[in-house]
Order: C-alpha cells, then structure tokens, then sequence
C-alpha cells in the first residue's frame, strides 16, 4: 500500500503520521474556518464528535494555525480569491509591477509588466 506523499497533506497529518478520513479532515476545516484557536471545551466537543482525542485536535489546530501563519499573504489572497482575477486586490498585487521596480532604472528594453500567467 502506497503512502501519499507528506508535502501535499502537511498538516493533515497529526502525531504519529495519523493520517485523518477526508471526512474527518472537511469537518476540521470547516471547524479552523470558525475557529481558528478553539477553547478546551470546544476541542473536547470536536473529539466527541469525531471520535478523535482530544491531543489529536489540538495538535492540528496547531500544526493548522502554524501553516497559516507560515504561509505568504499573497498566497493566502490568492487562495480566499479562488480564480477571481478582475478584483482591484488581485491587480494591485499580481498585475502590477512591485513599486521598487518603477525606480529602477532599466538596462534593457522593458519586458511585459503583467506578471500574472493569466489574462486579467
């Protein structure tokens, strides 16, 4: 039985390599997405709930709120956009050249300034 590979569930995992049911796993999510840093009672409430230990849900609240915070705000922005490219954010962050780059001075001949690969 193949394993899957451990970047693409990072903080799926908890102690010891358990690896959580996608079901499980959706209710977490949905649970972090409330809230982020729950309370003991709201833990204890989640591993009932999931027939989890309660170590097991506050282990990945905390590898979970870790990776977020780990995590750049720009992927975070184009995460929460989820393909929507015509927001005034997503051009401001994406499709316009960083501000620094206006006060150089260019060598060569100037390249696109859309850096996104996708039409906005």
């Amino acid at each position: 039985m193949e394993r899957s590979p451990r970047s693409l569930t990072s903080y799926t995992l908890g102690p010891l390599d358990q690896k959580y049911s996608w079901e499980r796993l959706w209710e977490l999510e949905q649970d972090f997405k409330r809230e982020p840093y729950p309370d003991l009672k709201a833990q204890k409430f989640m591993a009932t709930r999931l027939k989890l230990k309660e170590g097991q849900i506050g282990a990945w609240f905390i590898q979970r709120s870790l990776e977020q915070e780990m995590c750049p705000p720009l992927t975070r922005l184009q995460q929460s956009a989820r393909g929507n490219t015509s927001s005034a954010s997503h051009k401001a962050l994406c499709c316009q050249p960083p501000s620094w780059k206006s006060r150089l001075i260019p060598i060569n001949a100037p390249e696109s300034s859309a850096s996104c690969k996708h039409s906005c």
